[in-house]
């Protein structure tokens, strides 16, 4: 009981430090480029139009920036009902999905493998995991968190039907189908990716191969697969070439189709995860042969091999493909989380058995081990937090625009009609747009060329070269300037300089 106390207690302020970690001015960082900001205007187009099973981008069916299920959407709309529409709104599903993936992980060590110390390991590796507490996953709008989530439920749920086969009640069946469906229709294809090491594991076992006579094992996997192939079928039915279309752009990734590959080069995820996302805890991998060798608990050594295949074919499977990104390696964590928190709670109860005997060396043993890791944790936490603040400050060119356009309107909120003049890539300034259309009717044009209605309303500007070119065409007013852009009130073109007669010599 005693040392149930300390563990919940320690589990309590790693699981509050990582929710710091999680949220700490989430809201602050203008909407990113790219994913966040397609969903997030994609989102408000949802809830405008009240269309909540396809996709809309400008008023029509997106088959080009996002072919992904509505699942991520649907939570962003709820998201804007509760909150508005705003950076901590885009972000709140992330924020939900991070905290259900900690209580999911707490629940499967202390619950159910009876390992308090586990849970614990497991919610502070979370909370300095670089590669999770970072871009485009727990610290954005983007859907990896939400997929997290639901690939980990679906990697505890498959791990205890297969341990507990055959007294599985059939709520466990009808959860992991759930799972493995929402993980598709959150992020498609990438949905099943992460489960290819499970059932490559599955069949290393002989105990699958009693599985596979069992029809609840096979209802679970077609009936996953019926849900996620049903809402393909139904929008096609209403969108027609939806099918060739996400496809295609799903196979984007795995070819240089429709642009240049990036990272092409095999060992990026590999190195990537070994010096930045979850450095530098690849180096406890070899510590698992300790457990593995004079463990007795046969349902950790199954875990750990478990979580090794899982991460291992992932990474793997990811590697061959051409066009890489760091946050598409996303889904390894929870595997990566597994495995080594079960190899250092093996490592430590062995570590206990040997000097059991010894109290006073136990106990210096554990005060030191305490030491050691409070001082790594405050460190490696207090990187990764310093990293995400001085990020929020930076702003790539093509957020400039939405960000200083929501600044106009905070602080100008009578200016109903603009202009946007900018040579950048329109995604993050159009959810900007389309979030002062929903509110209050405002009406904001872009112009990458100075036209004959270039004057007409109010001119945003926040591009370093175009700023130059307005104010050496235009005499102008400025009505407002930010950290990088200014918006003018043009009153007219410039005038030439009158040509000055040439006096002629004497």
């Amino acid at each position: 009981m005693k040392n149930k106390t300390v563990y919940l207690a320690l589990l309590i302020i790693f699981f509050l430090l990582a929710l710091f970690q999680n949220t700490h001015n989430i809201g602050k960082e203008p909407v990113k480029i790219w994913d966040e900001a397609s969903s997030a205007q994609n989102a408000i187009e949802m809830m405008e139009s009240g269309h909540y099973f396809i996709v809309y981008h400008d008023g029509k069916p997106t088959h080009e920036n996002d072919t992904k299920p509505p699942v991520n959407l649907w939570f962003k709309v709820f998201s804007y009902k509760v909150f508005g529409i705003n950076e901590f709104a885009v972000r709140f599903p992330t924020i939900l999905s991070s905290i259900g993936i900690m209580l999911m992980l707490i629940l499967f060590a202390w619950r159910y493998l009876k390992r308090q110390r586990m849970a614990v390991l497991l919610i502070l590796l979370i909370g300095i995991t670089p590669g999770y507490m970072g871009y485009h996953v727990a610290r954005h709008g983007d859907p990896d968190t939400l997929l997290l989530f639901f690939v980990t439920a679906y990697i505890l749920l498959f791990f205890y039907i297969f341990y507990e086969y055959p007294k599985v009640k059939n709520r466990y069946y009808v959860l992991l189908a759930l799972a493995v469906a929402l993980a598709g229709l959150t992020k498609s294809i990438a949905g099943f990716a992460p489960a290819v090491g499970l059932v490559l594991f599955a069949f290393t076992q002989k105990k699958f191969y009693r599985m596979l006579s069992d029809k609840k094992i096979h209802y679970t996997w077609i009936s996953a697969l019926l849900l996620f192939a049903a809402y393909y079928l139904i929008r096609e039915a209403f969108d027609p070439n939806y099918i060739k279309d996400s496809i295609l752009r799903e196979l984007s990734l795995a070819k240089s189709y429709p642009y240049e590959p990036k990272h092409p080069e095999f060992s990026f995820y590999f190195k990537y995860l070994w010096e930045t996302g979850f450095y530098p805890f690849l180096y406890i991998i070899p510590l698992a042969i300790i457990p593995w060798v004079s463990s007795q608990n046969k349902m950790v050594k199954k875990l750990l091999l478990y979580s090794f295949f899982g991460a291992f074919f992932f990474v793997l499977g990811n590697s061959l493909s051409v066009t890489k990104n760091e946050w598409y390696i996303a889904p390894a964590y929870p595997y990566l989380w597994l495995f080594t928190a079960a190899t250092l709670d093996m490592v430590l109860s062995f570590l206990h058995k040997q000097l059991a005997g010894k109290k006073l060396l136990w106990y210096s043993a554990v005060v030191i081990f305490v030491l050691a890791v409070a001082y790594f944790y405050v460190q490696r936490f207090q990187k990764i937090h310093d990293k995400n603040q001085i990020y929020q400050e930076v702003l790539y060119h093509p957020e400039r625009e939405g960000a200083f356009l929501d600044v106009v309107k905070d602080s100008i909120p009578e200016i109903k009609e603009m202009t946007i003049y900018t040579n950048q890539q329109w995604r993050q300034m159009k959810f900007y747009i389309k979030k002062y259309r929903y509110l209050d009717g405002t009406s904001v044009d872009i112009k990458e060329e100075m036209d004959s209605t270039f004057m007409e309303n109010p001119v945003l500007c926040a591009q370093k070269k175009l700023i130059e070119d307005i104010e050496s065409r235009y005499d102008y007013e400025v009505i407002m300037e930010g950290k990088y852009g200014k918006l003018y009130n043009l009153q007219g073109i410039k005038k030439k300089p009158e040509a000055r007669p040439v006096e002629k010599d004497q």
